[in-house]
Formats: structure tokens, C-alpha cells, sequence
């Protein structure tokens, strides 16, 4: 195994530590600088970010230096890509963000259940099913609609000063 540089310089808020990658030629002495940079990281960095994130990234960033075509992919985004690949899931046909902070309607797809149903592109989403969408992620909105084809979502919709 050969390293394009010799060492690592990592820094995290305020301290720096510079790890040396010379000589490592097993998975061990790999697995042991992995460890310390995990050590480092972990009693430096004051943030919400959890271990398995930081682990994540750091193989992402291994398999990035090998070439540029190999990604690695977490648990949750590889889950999302065989749903999308399999095409076994169903949806309403809509693209979601956040306009003004309050889940929203970008575009309703083309033929779609949601354009059939009527829904327009600016209508608000307030509840989906019984869950209430004030402080909900687009990912969370995404997950809570999306199911097995033929199964039924509920949504409550605002459209100007309108309850559909």
C-alpha cells in the first residue's frame, strides 16, 4: 500500500496533530492510526456529530484518494438507493423543500396521484397523516410519505388561506 504523502495533518477546532502514514503497510498499523485520529477527533471536537459519522466520513475520504469513482455510501443513503433502484416504493408524485421555514409543494410530477388529487405547486403541508410538520425535516416528510404502492397518505394542505 502506498500513500501519495507521508502524513496527515488534522486539525479539530483549535488543535492540530499531525499523524504519520509512513510505513503503514498492514491492515493493523492502518486500523491503530485510524483509532488515534478517532481519539483525537473525540476529545477535541465539541459539535453534534456522531462516531459513526466521523467513521463514515474517514472511509469516504480513504476510498476518495484511491480513485475518483469509488463512493462510500452509509447505511441510510445505501437503504435510500436500493428503494430508488428497486423501484418497489410508492410515493404521490411530488418534489417537497421548505419555503419560509413551513414544508411545501415545489412541483407536483406529471401524472402523478398528487397532481390528480389537485395538488399545486406552493400549497403548504401542515400535517401528514396525524404528524404535524412544524419542525420536520424534508427526509423525515419524505420517509413518513413514501410506502408501499397502493397504500394511503393523508395530507393536510394549506393553499393561501384554504384547508384541503
Amino acid at each position: 500500500m502506498t500513500y501519495p504523502t507521508e502524513s496527515l495533518v488534522l486539525t479539530v477546532g483549535t488543535a492540530t496533530k499531525r499523524f504519520s502514514l509512513k510505513g503503514l503497510t498492514t491492515l493493523e498499523e492502518l486500523r491503530k492510526t485510524l483509532q488515534a485520529l478517532f481519539q483525537f477527533i473525540d476529545h477535541h471536537y465539541s459539535g453534534n456529530i456522531t462516531k459513526d459519522e466521523i467513521e463514515y466520513a474517514a472511509i469516504d475520504g480513504a476510498l476518495a484518494s484511491l480513485d475518483p469513482h469509488s463512493t462510500f455510501l452509509p447505511p441510510k443513503v445505501f437503504n435510500e438507493f436500493k428503494v430508488g433502484t428497486r423501484g418497489q416504493f410508492g410515493g404521490i408524485g411530488i418534489e417537497l423543500g421548505k419555503k419560509d421555514g413551513v414544508l411545501s409543494v415545489i412541483a407536483p410530477l406529471k401524472d402523478s396521484p398528487a397532481q390528480k388529487a389537485g395538488v399545486k405547486s406552493g400549497d403548504k403541508i401542515i400535517k401528514i397523516d396525524q404528524t404535524s410538520t412544524s419542525d420536520i425535516s424534508i427526509d423525515k416528510a419524505v420517509d413518513l410519505i413514501r410506502g408501499e404502492k397502493g397504500t394511503a397518505v393523508v395530507l393536510i394542505i394549506v393553499r393561501g388561506d384554504e384547508k384541503t
